[in-house]
């Protein structure tokens, strides 16, 4: 039917803003429900305040809407509802679309990837998501238009607020405000839903001689106290090893890594570290400080994958580039504070360098490896290329991966 409605802020560099949520209420009756909440985004001096609310009643309509106030001048690539349709089921059906001019026309979803905008000017868009029934999203308040998110792998139709072809960044002047509204209603009949069972059950037809990958779990320090009251269920779930999220800039600090370290050794699973480098003129001290917290705690970490800040912020064509590491001068340091002869690095290249960035060995994202394990961490890449006349590369025994010197390999983005 549909994926997602968000309202989102966007930076003049397309990163979205992570909200600071207050007054959030809930309200329930017979025939509706009610979510709202207030929320604030803020970098420097600029500051947009917003408020939401989502609304369903009993006939199956929902109704998300959105106003916001520019506290300062705020400068944005995007502010306001996005719309998500689901590929599956919908790629190269009919629909009937509705133009901010009341004009209206029949087309269809893009079969293959559309490298343009498929759907401009739009107001409303209605499809057939089920036999016999239909859905109806009107998006009301600007004017709207769809992009094929499958050109950045991603999948799904994103209609958002804005055509392209206006200038951005743009700006919203210190107390202007904006209100907007996306309504969805179902209409139709049918007699074939399939009713839902107690259950479900899966059995295996015969034995195989294929190994199961290992699976891991994640770990934010957020979570560290319910992962450490919840040790019980954690041990059923077998994980063969956890992966902890380290991002000094979020307040993460070495006593979270010390807690990290006694989950690790009461699960009895492998740990693997993921650390954001904080800041670009500093990363020197920041490994530094990284290396000194691990040696304290006897080095209890299998794996390192350095991720520096500025890179996990997608840059899209025409958007100016960040400050970014060398991504020698990051593996020379990381070698001085992390002194182990059994690492190796395996360097992928981030989806952002590979999208007009101007800077296409501009390397975003370090593994660093012990007992020449070959891993690909979990981040949004295109293709990552294995360089064999890296000194530390040189380290890895895999002849699987050091038979080419350069491997190509395609794997999902969610950048864009």
């Amino acid at each position: 039917m549909i994926r997602a409605i968000s309202f989102v802020v966007r930076d003049k560099n397309w990163g979205t803003y992570a909200p600071q949520i207050s007054r959030l209420h809930f309200q329930e009756e017979p025939e509706v429900f009610r979510v709202s909440y207030e929320a604030t985004v803020k970098e420097g001096e600029e500051e947009f305040w917003f408020s939401a609310e989502i609304e369903g009643q009993s006939d199956g309509s929902l109704c998300f809407s959105g106003k916001g106030k520019a506290i300062s001048d705020f400068l944005t690539n995007r502010t306001g509802f996005v719309v998500l349709h689901p590929i599956k089921g919908v790629a190269g059906a009919a629909c009937t679309i509705e133009h901010v001019d009341g004009t209206t026309e029949e087309t269809r979803f893009p079969l293959l990837i559309d490298p343009v905008q498929p759907m401009t000017a739009l107001r409303g868009i209605r499809h057939q998501f089920f036999p016999g029934l239909h859905v109806s999203c009107r998006m009301e308040g600007d004017t709207f238009e769809m992009e094929d998110q499958r050109n950045w792998t991603d999948a799904s139709y994103k209609t958002y607020v804005r055509p392209l072809a206006f200038p951005w960044p743009y700006l919203i002047a210190k107390s202007e405000t904006i209100d907007q509204k996306v309504t969805l209603s179902v209409s139709g009949s049918t007699t074939e839903i399939e009713s839902v069972g107690s259950g479900l059950s899966i059995t295996l037809s015969k034995p195989t001689s294929r190994a199961m990958l290992p699976l891991g779990l994640g770990l934010d320090p957020k979570d560290l106290e319910g992962t450490e009251q919840n040790l019980r269920l954690l041990r059923q779930a077998a994980p063969a090893h956890l992966v902890c999220y380290y991002d000094p800039r979020l307040g993460h600090s070495p006593a979270d890594l010390k807690r990290v370290a006694a989950v690790g050794r009461a699960l009895g699973v492998e740990l693997w570290l993921e650390f954001v480098v904080p800041t670009v003129d500093h990363f020197e001290r920041d490994i530094q400080d990284l290396g000194r917290a691990v040696r304290e705690l006897d080095n209890p970490f299998a794996a390192v994958m350095i991720s520096p800040a500025p890179d996990l912020k997608c840059t899209l064509p025409g958007s100016p580039g960040r400050p970014v590491h060398r991504w020698r001068t990051v593996i020379g340091r990381f070698a001085r504070f992390f002194p182990r002869r059994d690492w190796a690095a395996v360097w992928p290249a981030s989806s952002r360098n590979l999208i007009g960035s101007g800077r296409p060995w501009r390397y975003s994202t370090l593994s660093l490896l012990r007992r020449s394990r070959f891993f690909m961490p979990a981040m949004t890449v295109q293709r990552w290329k294995v360089w064999s006349h890296s000194r530390i590369w040189q380290r890895v025994s895999n002849p699987l991966l050091t038979a080419n010197r350069t491997t190509s390999v395609r794997v999902r983005s969610d950048c864009g």
